[in-house]
């Protein structure tokens, strides 16, 4: 891979993290506001809290995989199958592109 290209997608990585670690903070503060224990199942509040969870849990795999890749670049092996150890295709997701090539058998 060129080093052109390869600074370029590190970087679109690294902006992607500060996106990801800022949205989490935000869900993070949104989680911090107190729900009535005594409220119904279907409180609207509840529910939304629910989701907020739900995003977090998202965003914590997201940013997981962010830092995978970033490993994976500094140790030489981003954008090569952990399978069969050829070349990934780059389909413009930087973020995915360290993951085998193919499901398992």
């Amino acid at each position: 891979m060129g080093g052109g290209r390869e600074s370029q997608r590190m970087g679109k990585l690294e902006q992607e993290r500060k996106q990801t670690v800022a949205e989490l903070a935000r869900l993070r503060d949104a989680l911090k506001v107190e729900v009535d224990p005594e409220a119904d199942e279907g409180d609207p509040d509840l529910i939304e809290r629910e989701k907020v969870m739900a995003l977090v849990q998202i965003m914590e795999r997201r940013l997981d995989s962010i830092d995978y890749a970033l490993r994976r670049m500094d140790e030489g092996t981003y954008g090569i199958c952990e399978r069969c150890r050829l070349p990934i295709a780059y389909s413009g997701d930087v973020v995915h592109r360290f993951r085998p090539c193919r499901p398992p058998p």
